[in-house]
């Protein structure tokens, strides 16, 4: 039902989108920061019609699965309504094999990393069609390629993002890369900055894609 729903909410945006006349979009940013590096990242991207029609379904379709869920549950959930961009944003520059680990507010990322919106609503409400047999509930919407690991302790996806990326780094999958999702909360913990030590220690970001 709330498939359907928001499939007809975008068929209506993608029809008003559709007679707008701009082909691409370029988009500046400011000069980075830098430390121990001899440049940044690219300061210009274009962004052509087709990408900035499928990130706005995206957006939309997090946004309205969420208001939905927060009107069809009383149990605890962890809405990301807000972060709607970082998860599309994020995916945009991401591949397949390409892994995101997160903590909470991971019904966003779940959807982004290809799991339909029937099966996290149904993981919500504790059903079996769920992505983890309704076992799991929101605190573990997983997706292709997307864990979630919610635990009592702040911070832990940190260190196991960075298994990840050394079993990368360690097997044929060097050009994969290893996501991790964190936010201000975890960012005091000591195991964040202890793995940010080791994984520069050990070089598992040795790799820069182009």
């Amino acid at each position: 039902m709330i498939g359907t729903q928001i499939g007809n909410v975008l068929k209506k945006v993608t029809r008003v989108l559709s007679r707008m006349s701009t082909r691409q979009a370029v988009v500046r940013t400011k000069d980075y920061k830098l430390h121990g590096l001899n440049e940044g990242p690219n300061t210009c991207a274009t962004l052509g019609r087709h990408d900035a029609l499928k990130y706005y379904h995206q957006m939309q379709a997090i946004r309205y699965m969420e208001n939905r869920i927060e009107s069809i549950t009383n149990n605890i959930v962890h809405l990301c309504i807000g972060q709607e961009a970082c998860c599309v944003g994020v995916q945009a520059g991401l591949k397949v094999n390409d892994t995101i680990i997160g903590s909470y507010r991971n019904h966003g990322w779940s959807y982004v990393r290809g799991t339909p919106v029937r099966t996290i609503v149904a993981e919500i409400l504790g059903r079996k069609t769920g992505s983890c047999g309704g076992r799991g509930g929101s605190k573990h919407c997983i997706g292709p390629n997307f864990y979630a690991i919610q635990t009592a302790i702040v911070g832990a996806q940190v260190p196991v993002g960075a298994g990840f990326a050394f079993a990368m780094k360690y097997s044929a999958c060097r050009d994969d890369i290893s996501t991790v999702i964190l936010g201000d909360g975890a960012a005091n913990q000591g195991q964040v900055y202890e793995t940010f030590r080791m994984t520069e220690i050990g070089r598992a970001s040795c790799r820069e894609r182009v």
